[in-house]
């Protein structure tokens, strides 16, 4: 047992690019949703609640949040926001999508054909390029299927530069 805080407030990816760059949300509405993030932070201050804000940077020549450009930026919301800590993170999951639009557009410009195959528990055994993770869980092959469309349909958003949340 230690004597620190039992909880933490972790404001995730509060970032220009979800704000005006590339993957805009359009749901909830940044006129509600900003302002309740502000408020949190402002309250887990006052609380005594420490503050940790994470944001995502990825390469230099990535479409998105990519290091040194306005999108990787927090949002004026939390960038002068007392906080405790700020942590970098260059993956957004296991499977992130951003590089995933990379990797497709850069597929898609030397005309290579492309074929998924999606492997069981202990991954498949087809020879292959590249080899994607959704992660340590095991899915179902069902729900592995959707998760590789909806990657898919993300991945072709952001290359798109069209928003993604609704």
């Amino acid at each position: 047992m230690t004597d620190g805080p039992a909880r933490a407030l972790l404001v995730i990816d509060v970032q220009r690019e979800y704000v005006d760059g590339a993957l805009p949300i359009a749901w909830p509405p940044l006129s509600v949703s900003l302002p309740n993030i502000e408020s949190a932070v402002a309250a887990a201050h006052d609380a005594g609640v420490p503050v940790v804000l994470v944001r995502h940077v990825d390469a230099e020549d990535s479409p998105v949040f990519a290091a040194g450009s306005r999108g990787a930026e927090l949002h004026e919301t939390v960038a002068a926001a007392d906080h405790d800590l700020l942590l970098e993170k260059d993956t957004v999951s296991c499977f992130g999508t951003p590089r995933l639009a990379a990797w497709l557009e850069e597929r898609r410009g030397s005309g290579r054909d492309l074929c998924f195959v999606l492997g069981g528990p202990s991954g498949t055994t087809v020879p292959a390029d590249e080899a994607l993770s959704f992660g340590a869980p095991t899915l179902p092959f069902q729900l592995a299927r959707v998760v590789l469309l909806e990657q898919l349909y993300r991945a072709h958003k952001i290359l798109a530069r069209e928003p993604y949340h609704y």
